[in-house]
């Protein structure tokens, strides 16, 4: 069994001290993450369920083997691909993951939409695994992601419980059939490959990174029509708001570690730009704020949280939409 482990150089705790993300502790079921600088995994109460990884914005929080981008293209392949666990090799999957727990609404969603005939998930060991909790859990985020996706779309996750269910061929394509997949998708694997290798290198702690769930995001978001598109932007996209009595000092831009806002000039009459295609909701650029003047806007909701506020739906005046899409627009 593999243990996730802690990236320091994307961790927001480790990036920067006033952090007040606990995402991996606080989903933990087990209550194995303790927080010193950075997070610390007891590896002999840890089962490997891999809902941390799933829940940290940045990436800080990993599990060693391919990367998941990798997995895309063979999948795409595929008539009837099947996901599995790493835990059982013996049960019946084309690809797996460490645990179907890691899968994230974003990791879904980029399933849901780049895979042409869907995927089945084997989670028929998942009664007699020590991480069975995850299950209700994935099935939430299933329909989570269900209900923001065109109706196309909406049939091509599948949870598998019961093995005579299960649709899994060894061989699923013809001769004819491989060679054309493989001639169609051997740009997109190269292309895949250098992006995750990016993606899972270290980068240093001052260098801007883009989350591999946020770079799947907008990858399934810039294959939609306009319309789909924005709707399902709604539900990731965060916005942000500046107060007047913002000082101007270069900290938020400085810590944001995906480069999601930067300063305008001081003619300007708005004080920061805000890409929220870019951004992963991480809040660290909240936390470093000396003077309490930036709150970022969850998406979804009439009444937005805005860690430990509430600020109503037209206190962005809309912007919030429009700067999605443009942003999804340079993709």
């Amino acid at each position: 069994m593999r243990t996730p482990e802690n990236d320091q150089d994307r961790c927001l705790r480790y990036r920067c001290r006033s952090s007040s993300c606990a995402r991996c502790r606080d989903v933990c079921p087990l209550d194995c993450i303790q927080f010193s600088s950075e997070p610390v995994v007891n590896a002999g109460v840890c089962t490997g369920c891999m809902m941390c990884v799933a829940a940290c914005p940045v990436d800080g929080m990993i599990v060693s083997g391919p990367p998941f981008p990798t997995l895309l293209p063979a999948l795409q392949a595929l008539e009837k691909p099947v996901l599995g666990c790493e835990e059982k090799p013996g049960a019946n999957a084309h690809r797996r993951v460490a645990c179907l727990g890691v899968l994230s609404e974003t990791h879904l969603t980029s399933l849901a939409v780049l895979l042409p005939h869907g995927v089945q998930f084997n989670a028929v060991p998942c009664g007699d695994c020590d991480n069975s909790f995850i299950l209700p859990v994935l099935k939430e985020r299933v329909a989570a992601v269900a209900s923001i996706l065109p109706r196309e779309f909406q049939a091509r996750l599948h949870i598998v419980c019961n093995p005579e269910d299960l649709k899994f061929s060894e061989h699923p394509v013809d001769r004819r059939t491989f060679f054309r997949t493989f001639g169609r998708e051997v740009v997109s694997t190269a292309v895949d490959l250098v992006n995750a290798r990016t993606a899972s290198s270290t980068p240093a702690r001052s260098e801007k990174f883009m989350p591999v769930k946020r770079e799947l995001v907008n990858r399934a978001a810039a294959s939609l029509p306009e319309t789909d598109r924005k709707r399902l932007l709604s539900r990731f996209n965060h916005d942000s708001h500046v107060e007047e009595t913002c000082t101007r000092c270069p900290r938020c831009s400085a810590v944001c570690p995906t480069g999601a806002l930067t300063r305008l000039p001081e003619e300007s009459a708005e004080i920061l730009n805000f890409e929220p295609g870019l951004c992963a909701g991480c809040g660290v650029c909240v936390d470093f704020c000396p003077s309490d003047s930036l709150t970022l806007i969850d998406p979804g909701e009439k009444q937005r949280s805005i860690y430990g506020q509430a600020i109503l739906d037209n206190s962005s005046g809309g912007s919030k939409e429009r700067s999605g899409m443009d942003q999804t627009e340079s993709i």
